[in-house]
């Protein structure tokens, strides 16, 4: 049986705790926190070939010291939001047990500025790599990671904002919208989903003003 490296032995150890975290867990957000742990030391151990480590450049004036002088207008070219907005969604996520973990993490606002950033854009715009660059994070898996993590919190608030209205409050959206949408009671003004693909059949159908595929959010 061939001889193992330390690296192989220390990957192996990776598991092996936490396969032992797991087994030992409760609730599905320990569980993530533990997958996310796993994924961080792979990563980092993945760096290293024949004892030597490969690290990518990195700026972060950008993010810590240019991005958070902008105007209004500029800062909403990349994060789509107002700092007023920003100010909001932070306050909300900001104490999501996810940016809590044993990992290291970026700052919450940091975070939620790359995920918004990646949500307004499209095509190779929204890359891993050119998001890394222009925050001046790692350009492996941390983009990705910082993402979901954004996505995963954003999730857990959904009942306080998306909801069923009640009777009273369906009888009050109808009769004020009867004239141009008789009978429904839910509608996003304006809100286009951008498509990856123009659909296989009247794709003609799915151009928009700007000569993208996208359908209407209603």
């Amino acid at each position: 049986m061939p001889k193992k490296s330390k690296k192989s032995k220390i990957i192996d150890s990776f598991f092996l705790n936490a396969a032992t975290k797991l087994a030992q867990l409760d609730s599905s957000e320990d569980s993530d926190s533990t997958h996310e742990e796993l994924l961080d030391n792979l990563i980092e151990i993945s760096k290293y070939r024949f004892g030597s480590i490969t690290r990518v450049p990195k700026q972060k004036v950008w993010r810590n010291e240019v991005l958070p002088q902008y105007d209004e207008m500029r800062f909403r070219q990349v994060t789509r939001v107002s700092y007023q907005q920003f100010d909001v969604i932070l306050n909300l996520i900001s104490e999501d047990w996810i940016f809590h973990t044993s990992l290291k993490q970026l700052s919450v606002a940091t975070q939620l500025a790359i995920a918004l950033f990646r949500f307004g854009i499209s095509g190779t715009g929204a890359s891993v790599h050119n998001t890394a660059r222009l925050f001046g994070t790692g350009d492996g898996s941390t983009i990705i990671r910082i993402t979901r993590r954004i996505i995963k919190a954003l999730l857990r608030l959904k009942c306080r904002f998306i909801y069923w209205p009640n009777e009273e409050e369906r009888n009050e959206i109808v009769a004020e919208t009867f004239q141009y949408l008789p009978r429904c009671i839910g509608w996003i003004y304006g809100t286009k989903i951008p498509l990856h693909e123009a659909p296989v059949t009247n794709k003609d159908s799915y151009y928009d003003k700007d000569k993208h595929s996208s359908t209407n959010y209603l």
